[in-house]
């Protein structure tokens, strides 16, 4: 979705106080760069973890909480711009080594 036709329609979900949750990859190159800079410098950052060991996998999930900003460029674009959150997950085997990781 463009990010025009995106803002509109997160006008829209704002104007009803409805709530939202945007996904940002790396071809949002610019906005992607931003926030990877907050995770990177930011020391007012909430870490959460688990793992799990169920079917011969280890299983563990991160997750880190940004609720200040101050990589972000044009946040007036973004209203209302509330935490942003990053989920990583590592999945390994008990009798193997090698993890495999996916964000």
């Amino acid at each position: 979705m463009q990010w025009v036709v995106r803002r509109l329609l997160l006008k829209k979900l704002l104007k009803i106080n409805a709530g939202y949750v945007l996904a940002v990859k790396n071809n949002q190159e610019q906005l992607f760069e931003n926030i990877e800079d907050e995770f990177r410098f930011s020391k007012e950052k909430e870490n959460f973890e688990d793992i799990d060991l169920g079917q011969g996998r280890i299983e563990t999930r991160k997750c880190c909480v940004l609720s200040r900003f101050q990589h972000i460029e044009n946040q007036n674009i973004w209203k209302n711009l509330q935490p942003i959150l990053r989920i990583e997950s590592t999945r390994g085997f008990k009798n193997n080594d090698k993890p495999k990781k996916s964000s």
